[in-house]
């Protein structure tokens, strides 16, 4: 079975936010407004999560990524995601992580069948790390390192480019040179927590603005996009053994080819990052439904997903949303 929209778009991935809490605090994500933390009962249960995907999977979703906050902060992770990888249908099972745990985790999640990483990483600078996050870049380097010594080759990294903050990409462009990592600059989605308090000082650069900061570097090529790519376009520099992409939701729109829906922390089903409205899918968990009610539930929800973005800003923090 396939899952298709109103407007002819397949959708075939969904991101999976398994915790609101995180161990850094980053400007972007986290700006200083103090919120509770979701409580345990708020949050779907590993069993809920696991029913969720099954039934997602019948319907047509065959790539799963889990998100957070930070999601090896959820306790038995491991567990979580061996009996996912075990779901028939499930052909990619991907996984979000600021690193600085992966160093406890990462016999483990290889030993479950994680194939694919993505590690959020905005500098290579320890003084502008500790300013942006919180915490500490060796810490979140470690784990780099551990995960591509145990084979989680070529590991993706996450950077969010604020402008005047770390704007400089050339440490970024070296490392795509010599190592063998897709570096993928994405260009900052304002929260409406954010613009409340930095009064929307803090903006991401443009697509081209990237692009012509990365060009001055060396001669940088267009190249085909890796499998699991997502939305970045992706370059390489010549002789280089990694690869750039650049991810620009701002400047350089991607909702024609959107395929994919979200849960939060808390069990609402969002058909668009930007979009308000928020569907109940955990009530369909909890309210003794049955499988092919709940697999009516997420075919019905594609129709309320819109061709375009309606808002400005994010209505919830990506701690809870999923980054």
């Amino acid at each position: 079975m396939e899952l298709w929209d109103n407007y002819s778009r397949k959708i075939d991935y969904l991101r999976l936010s398994i915790t609101d809490r995180c161990n850094l605090r980053c400007i972007y994500c986290r700006p200083g407004l103090i919120k509770a933390q979701q409580e345990r009962k708020d949050l779907l249960t590993y069993e809920e999560i696991l029913r969720l995907v099954r039934c997602a999977v019948e319907v047509g979703i065959s790539k799963i990524r889990l998100t957070g906050g930070e999601p090896l902060i959820r306790r038995d992770i491991v567990d979580l995601i061996r009996a996912i990888i075990c779901i028939p249908g499930v052909r990619d099972l991907s996984l979000t992580t600021n690193g600085i745990l992966l160093p406890y985790y990462i016999d483990g999640l290889v030993a479950a069948g994680l194939k694919r990483i993505n590690i959020s990483l905005d500098t290579l600078d320890p003084q502008l790390f500790r300013t942006m996050t919180g915490g500490r870049l060796e810490d979140a380097l470690k784990g780099l390192r551990w995960a591509q010594e145990r084979g989680l080759n070529p590991i993706k990294i996450n950077v969010v480019v604020l402008a005047g903050i770390n704007d400089d990409l050339e440490p970024f462009a070296r490392m795509s040179m010599e190592e063998e990592v897709y570096i993928r600059f994405i260009e900052y989605m304002p929260l409406e927590s954010t613009n409340l308090a930095t009064g929307d000082s803090m903006r991401g650069l443009s697509y081209q603005e990237m692009l012509e900061k990365l060009s001055s570097y060396g001669s940088l090529r267009p190249t085909a996009n890796p499998e699991g790519a997502g939305p970045a376009t992706y370059f390489r520099y010549q002789g280089a053994r990694g690869i750039i992409g650049l991810i620009c939701s701002e400047s350089n729109c991607f909702c024609q080819s959107c395929n994919r829906l979200r849960v939060t922390s808390d069990g609402k089903l969002k058909t668009c990052l930007f979009g308000s409205e928020e569907l109940d899918l955990k009530n369909y968990l909890r309210d003794g439904s049955t499988d092919e009610q709940l697999k009516g539930f997420l075919i019905s929800s594609l129709a309320r997903k819109p061709q375009k973005r309606s808002q400005k800003f994010l209505s919830r923090d990506m701690s809870e949303v999923g980054g």
